[in-house]
């Protein structure tokens, strides 16, 4: 490495200097079970001379593990040949972290045997929903995040709808007895 920015230390644990005295490797940081891909990766894009985009796991100074994505390219010369490879390194762990909780809330979500919505307490607006709500009203999910909750029930205007989220806000918890229009326009 010629040339390594501060940001080194924060995501390696390792100063820039490090690694540009070569007392630290690159490589050396890449989770061995990532090394192998990583490696082809990279080579794949040099032989065909194009930008590479990674995802890999790193072990910090600490032995910390942490995901980066690295973006990348080869830098050559008029004659073809590889001088050096410029690219960015990113700590990316917090969005690995909030992919895996949000694959668990789906999974969750998607198992559950109630039809179940995600509501905006500002809008009224359905910004999730499992599939048995869907079935149960007679809507792909696509339709059904389109809709609001007076779009399914006669009964909530958004000003009742505005109650119950004050309600909700004051108690913790909003009980009621209500209609669900499907979209044949049947309810239930």
């Amino acid at each position: 490495i010629t040339f390594a920015s501060e940001g080194a230390l924060a995501l390696t644990g390792y100063a820039s200097s490090e690694f540009m005295q070569h007392r630290i490797h690159r490589g050396q940081l890449i989770h061995p079970d990532d090394r192998d891909d990583v490696w082809n990766n990279v080579q794949a894009a040099l032989r065909i001379r194009c930008p590479y985009e990674l995802t890999y796991r790193i072990r910090t100074a600490m032995g910390e593990e942490r995901g980066v994505w690295e973006q990348g390219r080869g830098i050559h010369d008029q004659a073809g040949t590889l001088l050096y490879l410029e690219g960015f390194i990113t700590d990316i762990t917090e969005r690995i972290r909030a992919e895996g909780s949000l694959k668990l809330f789906r999974a969750l979500l998607d198992q559950a045997n109630d039809a179940i919505e995600v509501i905006d307490p500002a809008t009224a607006r359905f910004i999730d929903c499992n599939m048995n709500a869907c079935s149960d009203l007679g809507y792909t999910r696509e339709e059904f995040l389109a809709l609001t909750v007076p779009d399914i029930d006669p009964l909530v205007t958004l000003p009742v709808f505005t109650q119950y989220m004050t309600q909700y806000r004051e108690s913790g918890a909003v009980t009621l007895e209500t209609v669900h229009r499907r979209k044949d326009g049947s309810t239930f």
